[in-house]
């Protein structure tokens, strides 16, 4: 969910493996400023600024924003390397025929650059009028919250104290209530400061958060959705073959360094071990960008673990958890709770405002263990500090419950397995 989980330089991950977050305290933003073959979440951010959807020139659903030129970047190549999906390919799609002799030095400071899911060509548009003006509290100007996109998610109060109340009680966005949160244009805001009776809006092009100015005439809080304790539980099938050979399919890459490969990486890797083709205009990374921009979503709001299993899986199970107090006992409650419905090769993935990590549900006898990338704090196999690891589940359970417990932010666990006929974009 917020997930805070991207696409590195896949290329360079194979290349250096020939022989994200378990984000306690260093959360994707922070880790992957320090490299540039690891794409920081700020770069896709950029991307999402820049045109969330289709283009707004064309309409065009396969044209995909790469980001604005500015002091940062300067140039088109400077924003191409940094695109999670395209970086790996940056030279080779600059100097392809149909861009080798465009002049991109002469593009402005300010310019929205444009890549084509299919031909690869890139093309620019001015859209610096379009970027929507906040004010330095991070609240629109009056006359920029009365519009059509505007969404008011109601006033905070003693029963709704924080942004997140509002938004995960709500009937229609409550569901992807950390995906918003996480999104680069809120990520960075100071909702803690905002006084209570002020209303609140989301702006369901942008999904940006805004905030001030008068509640709607005649407004009141909309209709609420289960509460934040809710659960959703499915019968889940023995484990297929599917997600057994995915299990198998990502034990090779334990003990390689995280620098190399995050906890998406990781699951992407695991995908094209078993033929899943995750690259190319075909592939299901482009299928995921098509998507989120098909309902105006940021380009990569499905790169993670609850976007793969929302888009080409089923979901098991799912609770967000808020003011966590007792982290060891909520942590086991929850543990037996889902216990009964773990299977070999599932997707599991937590969640809260500020962080996000993706793993696979494995075993060893009779005890469940959670491969994925990150801080190896309980690892029984492998022997690397940070990188891919296989650990025991129930404290890594643990220490997600203590990281939100003493952040006072809402967990959000979700667990689903993966339909092989969906990765592979089968209809029907």
């Amino acid at each position: 969910m917020y997930a805070n989980t991207i696409l590195g330089n896949l290329e360079t991950v194979k290349q250096g493996v020939t022989a994200r977050p378990n984000l306690y305290g260093d959360p994707f933003s922070t880790i992957l400023k320090k490299s540039m073959r690891h794409k920081t979440l700020d770069s896709i951010n950029a991307v999402s600024k820049a045109t969330p959807g289709k283009n707004r020139e064309t309409g065009d659903i396969d044209r995909v924003p790469i980001g604005n030129l500015s002091e940062q970047n300067p140039s088109v190549s400077d924003l191409l390397i940094k695109h999670p999906v395209y970086g790996k390919d940056c030279w080779k799609i600059i100097r392809s025929p149909i861009n080798r002799n465009k002049p991109f030095r002469s593009i402005g400071e300010g310019t929205s650059v444009y890549v084509d899911l299919k031909s690869h060509e890139i093309t620019w548009k001015s859209e610096l009028k379009d970027i929507p003006q906040v004010t330095p509290d991070g609240s629109k100007p009056a006359e920029e919250t009365k519009n059509d996109h505007q969404v008011y998610l109601g006033t905070l109060s003693r029963m709704t104290p924080t942004v997140s109340h509002l938004l995960i009680q709500h009937p229609a966005y409550g569901k992807d209530c950390w995906n918003i949160l996480s999104y680069g244009l809120n990520r960075s805001k100071h909702f803690n400061t905002i006084p209570k009776d002020t209303p609140v809006y989301l702006n369901t092009t942008t999904r940006e958060i805004t905030w001030g100015g008068q509640a709607p005439p005649h407004a009141t809080n909309p209709l609420m959705a289960p509460p934040a304790h809710s659960v959703l539980k499915a019968q889940e099938p023995e484990s297929d073959p599917f997600s057994s050979k995915l299990v198998s399919a990502v034990k090779p890459y334990i003990g390689t360094s995280y620098r190399k490969i995050n906890c998406f990486e990781l699951l992407v890797h695991g995908l094209e071990e078993m033929g899943i083709q995750y690259r190319g205009p075909d592939g299901l990374g482009s299928r995921l960008i098509r998507k989120a921009m098909e309902k105006n979503l940021p380009e990569n709001y499905y790169l993670s673990g609850e976007g793969l299993i929302e888009t080409t899986g089923s979901l098991v199970y799912t609770k967000s958890i808020s003011k966590i107090q007792r982290s060891g006992a909520e942590a086991s409650a929850l543990y037996k709770e889902i216990k009964p419905l773990l299977k070999e090769g599932q997707i599991l993935s937590f969640s809260t405002s500020s962080r996000g990590h993706t793993g696979i549900v494995s075993r060893r006898a009779n005890h469940w263990t959670y491969i994925n990338s990150g801080n190896m704090d309980h690892q029984i196999s492998g022997r690397i500090k940070k990188g891919v690891g296989e650990e025991s589940l129930e404290p890594e359970i643990r220490n997600w419950f203590r990281l939100a417990g003493g952040s006072g932010e809402t967990l959000s666990v979700t667990i689903g397995r993966l339909n092989e006929g969906k990765l592979r974009g089968e209809t029907g």
